[in-house]
């Protein structure tokens, strides 16, 4: 089968909607938070890449896995039972020989979130531990790449970013096959839409009381209450990663300085999205 990349720059609501997911594959129940949202292959780990070719991948250059990565989605796709959800911050790019880092032939999908970079800036600094200054930054920073530790025996894949702005539009403008775009502004508002819509764009059955459930199963509180109780696997130590689930938390706590230099740095782009009034 084939993979459905559900995108999102970080802090953008991508973990909150892959919950929603799982939580409908099992009818609606809740999900176990101590345990790996998505079983299976880990694809973005250079573990994987050795599994699959059956050698040591340890000393290859980033270079060297971009060239590889296609072959190994490729690869990794048909050994799926079914179409399986994966989610990425990587934006969408070609490699150096014009090949697509997610190639069409291993997607069935994709579902791109997108926020209001004013309040990715609040969660960002806080599950990244630094001052929202520093975060407002690396948004803006074209250069700005995750598991970026040496070419080397990094464990995980480069994976490169941009800026916020950058971000956004290499998947709603270059990325193949088209994503849905979901504002998390809007999956707040009505959470059942959201899945609804995903799983309609996906071309996934599920019956209506599913869906409810699922939505139910994973409000914010909820997955709040069982982080406190019984931790999450993809939280950083002694940070919450369910902190507040709000949209517009900007508007009481970035100064005015801070909110012109994120508008300033992407104004184009939040305003086609309606988080500014249209430039004129």
């Amino acid at each position: 089968m084939s993979f459905v990349w559900l995108a999102s720059y970080p802090k953008s609501g991508n973990t909150w909607m892959r919950l929603m997911l799982q939580s409908l594959m099992q009818g609606g129940e809740p999900v176990d938070l101590s345990r790996p949202i998505t079983p299976g292959l880990p694809l973005r780990s250079r573990d994987t890449l050795g599994r699959l070719l059956g050698a040591d991948c340890g000393e290859l250059s980033a270079e060297e896995i971009d060239r590889l990565r296609p072959w190994t989605y490729i690869k990794a796709a048909g050994l799926l039972p079914g179409p399986s959800f994966h989610k990425t911050h990587e934006r969408w790019r070609r490699t150096a020989w014009n090949e697509p880092i997610l190639p069409p032939e291993a997607s069935c999908g994709a579902v791109y979130i997108l926020r209001d970079p004013r309040d990715i800036a609040l969660s960002l600094a806080h599950y990244t531990a630094v001052t929202v200054d520093e975060a407002i930054a690396v948004m803006a920073d074209a250069d700005h790449t995750l598991a970026e530790a040496g070419d080397r025996y990094c464990v995980l894949y480069r994976q490169p970013l941009g800026t916020w702005s950058q971000h956004v539009l290499s998947w709603l403008e270059d990325a193949d096959p088209p994503p849905l775009v979901l504002r998390y502004e809007d999956m707040i508002d009505d959470p059942l839409a959201a899945l609804t819509g995903v799983c309609a764009h996906i071309g996934l059955t599920a019956p209506a009381a599913a869906l409810r459930a699922a939505t139910r199963s994973c409000a914010f509180d909820v997955l709040r209450r069982a982080e406190q109780d019984h931790g999450f696997t993809e939280a950083v130590p002694g940070r919450a990663f369910f902190r507040r689930g709000l949209a517009g938390g900007w508007r009481d706590t970035l100064s005015p300085a801070q909110r012109q230099r994120i508008e300033d740095d992407h104004r184009a782009v939040m305003s086609r999205f309606g988080y500014l009034p249209p430039s004129r």
